[in-house]
């Protein structure tokens, strides 16, 4: 079961960048209240720039930065895409310094993967095609993986 939304008032992404930001945000703050439940966890804080999402800091004094994507539609294309370009400038994968990144998708799964093997995963072509879309002149380009190609070099996170 996912705890974060309502199946009958799934968020609905408008391509309004103001209006999606705010849905994201939904999204980045229950990944940083389910880090701030692991055990080993002193505190979890969401970012504010493009860095990373949400960063965690561990009872041993190393940080974790993690990238938090909601992907509203991978259940119904069964794709998972992972943006490198936005308004012509590098940005996602291409521009993060997280160490890790973990996928929302429907269902209530979170789906977590180091930015390295992510980047591999781009390397290596595991991709199936680059796509153009996102708000209104945008022309955000993004990788489109199948969900279970990409899920083979991912771990679900339970909690």
């Amino acid at each position: 079961m996912d705890y974060l939304f309502d199946q009958s008032q799934k968020p609905t992404y408008t391509k309004n960048f103001e209006n999606d930001c705010k849905v994201a945000v939904l999204v980045e703050k229950r990944w940083q209240k389910m880090m701030m439940e692991r055990d080993g966890v002193t505190t979890a804080w969401l970012n504010r720039d493009w860095r990373f999402d949400v960063g965690v800091e561990l009872k041993n004094g190393k940080f974790e930065k993690w990238e938090v994507k909601d992907d509203t539609l991978a259940e119904r294309t069964g794709n998972i895409g992972v943006e490198f370009e936005c308004r012509g400038k590098k940005s996602g994968i291409n521009r993060t310094r997280a160490n890790g990144w973990v996928f929302h998708l429907y269902g209530g799964e979170w789906w977590m993967i180091t930015t390295r093997d992510l980047r591999k995963a781009i390397t290596d072509n595991l991709y199936f095609r680059i796509a153009i879309g996102g708000d209104k002149d945008s022309f955000t380009k993004m990788y489109l993986f199948k969900s279970e190609v990409l899920k083979a070099h991912m771990k679900p996170y339970v909690a």
